[in-house]
């Protein structure tokens, strides 16, 4: 099975400045498929660096719950993130990129939802993508 046809990648959130407060990501509608997968990118490891998700049920998030099993942090070496949220229990969902002590930027948040049951899920409409699906390529000579 192609992933690229049964997934949806969405850009939730561009490069932003330098700070120490936390950043919320764009909001993603979890209808129609069986989990995301968010991947957040930082310029500065520190400890206290990471990310965590919160959902809920209003597109807004004005509901908002953090998911404490999502809660990923920096061994002061890593920059970039990785949670899978299997199922989720409520329809929306964000990032939260924490940076409490730390001044850094924050340089992408993506989510890709895969299990997809519908095949017409909206795409990402804020950014435009590339993409290429190459089934059995053959080696260049």
């Amino acid at each position: 099975m192609n992933q690229i046809t049964h997934t949806i990648t969405t850009k939730l959130a561009t490069a932003q400045a330098t700070g120490t407060d936390d950043f919320n990501s764009n909001v993603i509608d979890t209808q129609n498929c069986e989990g995301v997968q968010f991947f957040a990118s930082v310029g500065t490891a520190a400890a206290d660096t990471g990310i965590k998700i919160q959902q809920g049920n209003q597109p807004d998030l004005s509901d908002a719950i953090d998911l404490p099993d999502t809660l990923t942090l920096s061994d002061v070496t890593q920059t970039d993130f990785v949670v899978d949220v299997y199922r989720p229990t409520k329809r929306y969902l964000r990032v939260v990129v924490l940076r409490p002590t730390t001044t850094t930027t924050i340089e992408a948040i993506w989510a890709i939802r895969y299990s997809l049951r519908r095949a017409n899920l909206d795409a990402n409409t804020t950014t435009a993508q590339a993409a290429t699906l190459s089934i059995s390529p053959d080696e260049a000579v």
